[in-house]
């Protein structure tokens, strides 16, 4: 059985900007929880969050809070938290206040037991980069989310927490973020990008697809037109060959196959799932859940990830 995060989520954010009330409310509904369900582990490995040794497969509602408990346990250097059944709400307040300052004792309450990320000094992370760049990187967090449009069955928290997971990863990349920049001269491609690159993980987050490969497909579904920039007449190439002028990691690659072939008629035969989803988004941007029913009817995108689209987009 999967576990909800929501709870625990919600009382970490309580402990960070909220009232003494809503601590104490937060606290109670977390330890009621564990109560009935008993006890839980949840464990960062890398970028991917385990609960009960099971990954988190999370839906568009719950993506936020995924998303949330695996930031705030990164930023205070914490690989791995055990609530006991019995844990009382008192601990579980102690617990977050101490976690989200970044300063979570060892045995902060009797009934959670906390341990320490090991150190990684040749791993990069976002402490790692600096300040300008960290600067940058929530400017355009900004810009993206302030051209984003509403989306359907897209809350504005969950599309949040998508724009901030992409821009991370593009951040982790040396010069990553000049993409973006590009983006940026042109504002109605700024926000179709932003909308596609959101719509994307959406439907892939409905279709199954697990956390490690959304923030991939997030960036190349954020730059599938970046072409459109760079040359208007021929976007797929342009942006195929800028892209894999980048580096020749995994991230750029994917990327510039997707920016060439969203676009093609037919199933294209790429072994590359990316390049539906985007064309799935990418339509759903333009046209809502009628374009994504056309794309389907002609057969321009994988039957059962169209109808996974569609109910993704729905709400």
């Amino acid at each position: 059985m999967q576990r909800d995060l929501v709870p625990l989520w919600s009382l970490l954010e309580a402990c960070r900007d909220g009232t003494s009330a809503q601590q104490r409310q937060l606290a109670d509904a977390v330890a009621g929880e564990l109560r009935a369900n008993g006890a839980m582990t949840v464990e960062l490995r890398g970028e991917t969050l385990s609960v009960d040794d099971y990954p988190v497969v999370s839906c568009a509602d719950s993506y936020a809070a995924t998303h949330g408990v695996r930031r705030i346990m990164k930023e205070a250097g914490t690989s791995r938290v055990a609530f006991a059944q019995a844990v009382s709400p008192d601990a579980l307040r102690e617990w977050a206040a101490a976690t989200v300052t970044g300063c979570a004792p060892s045995a902060p309450g009797r009934g959670v037991e906390v341990a320490a990320q090991p150190a990684r000094a040749a791993t990069p992370t976002l402490c790692s980069v600096p300040e300008s760049s960290r600067l940058a990187s929530v400017y355009a967090q900004q810009q993206l989310f302030a051209a984003l449009p509403s989306l359907p069955g897209v809350s504005a928290e969950a599309a949040k927490a998508v724009i901030e997971r992409v821009v991370e990863r593009l951040l982790l990349q040396d010069r990553g973020l000049e993409p973006v920049v590009l983006l940026q001269a042109d504002e109605a491609l700024l926000e179709r990008s932003a909308a596609v690159a959101v719509l994307a993980v959406v439907m892939a987050r409905a279709a199954g697809w697990p956390l490690v490969r959304l923030d991939e497909l997030g960036v190349a579904a954020l730059l599938h037109d970046l072409g459109a920039a760079l040359d208007p007449d021929a976007p797929a190439e342009s942006s195929f060959r800028w892209l894999l002028q980048r580096g020749c990691e995994d991230l750029w690659l994917r990327a510039a196959l997707v920016a060439r072939g969203w676009r093609d008629e037919g199933d294209d035969g790429l072994a590359l799932g990316a390049v539906h989803v985007v064309r799935l988004a990418a339509a759903a941007a333009r046209g809502g859940a009628d374009e994504v029913a056309r794309l389907r009817r002609a057969g321009r995108v994988d039957q059962e990830l169209a109808d996974v689209a569609q109910r993704a987009i729905a709400g």
